[in-house]
């Protein structure tokens, strides 16, 4: 009980100097009656009034996205490797941005933890925090529960590692019983990492580039002097590489109820190694809600002996006179063309790159113009080829080495 109740304090005194950076920050701006930060483009940041470039932290903040692959620590294993896409948020929390609040999380899990905990129908997101750890790279730890909701049952035993690492089911003896609501904790996973800075935005000279020696005084690449202040524009990473490992404890393991294992990282029941690369969320201009959009689900054309399905997508923007397709397809091999057609005759072919093989997945996903009709809509405009889609006249046709005038096959509706 006392030590969940140092971790509410402790995340109390990280809420608290969070706010008093920002109002830091806010009575200096107010002090000395300086601008905002102009906008700028993403990937970079302003740096003001700084004796050196702040980028060794910066570069940090914001929101990531990884594609984690990930494999048990043991070699001995047989468990297959597996890819999850997973984000990541990090907030600074101190002025010196040596520390960051962290939140993560991901639209699955790892099938391992599913299958050794089968009840826990949910897992809550990763929160934690990273700190500078070395001259240059942060250090990440976070903390996720998987839960099951429903009406609570007590734990008779639990899942534990023994010294060769293979699993084995104990019973995990306890008088204590920890306070629950409906929603019971099955397991606890705990996240650390390690994230690369890149030595290139670690001191930026006044022009924004690259100075291993800040404090150089050679006029001709305009290094900064000591007195200096930094003044220009510090170019973001838009990638980061990083090692993350992900331990996962049964819920028995914490057995004095304040959330954290009792046991130590290597009686995890799974650990597993990810290496990754966090690439930056950029910002987007947003889609235009006065396009129109439609589907065609293709199935085997007519006289043709295939299972392979696939999905097409087609935006028309007006506004721009702009034609998106996208084509997806599964179990299908030897594409030779897509196209969409009018009467059995193609209007607008959107793949004629042969593809030899098995193709599961994205076939093709291309822009358009009324520039790239053909057939009975050569010369025409954009609204020509829209009232046809809006009329239902037109078909996708994917044809193949065995099925030349097409394998599967859809009427293009409005969604």
């Amino acid at each position: 009980m006392e030590r969940a109740r140092t971790t509410l304090l402790l995340l109390l005194v990280v809420g608290l100097a969070s706010m008093t950076v920002v109002a830091a920050v806010d009575s200096g701006a107010a002090a000395t009656g300086a601008q905002a930060p102009a906008v700028v483009a993403a990937g970079e940041t302003v740096c003001s009034s700084c004796e050196k470039c702040p980028c060794g932290c910066s570069p940090l903040a914001g929101a990531w996205v990884a594609k984690l692959s990930c494999e048990p620590s043991s070699k001995s294993s047989s468990w297959m490797d597996e890819t999850i896409i997973q984000t990541f948020k990090f907030a600074p929390v101190n002025e010196g941005c040596t520390k960051f609040v962290v939140n993560s999380q991901a639209t699955t899990r790892l099938a391992k933890v599913g299958k050794l905990w089968p009840d826990a129908c949910d897992q809550t997101e990763f929160v934690g925090v990273a700190c500078k750890d070395e001259w240059k790279d942060m250090k990440l730890t976070a903390i996720s529960y998987g839960v099951k909701r429903c009406v609570s049952t007590s734990h008779a035993g639990g899942l534990v590692a023994g010294a060769s690492g293979e699993i084995t089911t104990t019973e995990i003896t306890t008088t204590t019983k920890c306070p629950t609501t409906t929603d019971e904790i099955v397991f606890i996973a705990v996240m650390t990492a390690k994230i690369e800075i890149p030595e290139s935005c670690l001191e930026c000279d006044s022009t924004g580039k690259y100075n291993p020696d800040p404090k150089s005084s050679d006029k001709d690449d305009k290094y900064p002097t000591t007195d200096d202040k930094y003044t220009g524009e510090c170019l973001e990473p838009k990638e980061l590489k990083a090692t993350i490992f992900v331990a996962c404890f049964d819920a028995a393991q914490d057995a004095d109820c304040d959330g954290f294992p009792d046991y130590k990282c290597d009686e995890a029941v799974l650990c597993v190694r990810c290496e990754t690369c966090l690439k930056r969320v950029e910002l987007m201009e947003p889609c235009d809600e006065d396009s129109k959009s439609f589907v065609a689900c293709l199935a085997a054309c007519e006289n043709v002996d295939t299972m392979a399905t696939g999905r097409t997508f087609i935006k028309v923007d007006e506004a721009k006179q702009n034609i998106d397709v996208v084509v997806t397809v599964k179990d299908l091999k030897d594409v030779k063309k897509a196209a969409c057609q009018i009467d059995g005759a193609d209007v607008l072919v959107v793949f004629t790159d042969s593809k030899d093989g098995a193709c599961d997945g994205l076939l093709t996903c291309a822009k358009f113009t009324a520039k790239d009709f053909v057939g009975s809509l050569k010369g025409k405009k954009l609204a020509d080829f829209l009232k046809a889609l809006e009329e239902g006249k037109v078909t996708v046709v994917i044809s193949t080495k065995a099925s030349d005038k097409g394998e599967i096959c859809g009427t293009v509706e409005d969604p």
